[in-house]
């Protein structure tokens, strides 16, 4: 795959600063000692989990009628305001 000079010098940065493990297939590898790839793609895979929860819960949300409405936000304002 081929990107744009700007925006592999973007990413090969970011990777570096955070100490993350890399390759560039026939030109360069960076190996850390201390790689945190794994660190990173944990948080990233929670992140996504996360939206993806939100995502389902706004659709199920917005399928609601305005008395469950109502009540749903009530009861979020509640907890939120405690």
């Amino acid at each position: 795959m081929w990107f744009p000079k700007d925006a592999m010098d973007k990413v090969t940065s970011t990777l570096k600063m955070y100490s993350i493990s890399f390759e560039i297939i026939g030109e360069a590898r960076y190996t850390f000692l201390n790689n945190n790839y794994l660190t990173f793609l944990s948080k990233a895979i929670l992140a996504l989990d996360k939206e993806y929860r939100i995502n389902e819960v706004v659709k199920k949300i917005e399928r609601l009628d305005s008395r469950r409405l109502d009540s749903l936000i009530k009861l979020i304002e509640e907890f939120l305001y405690e």
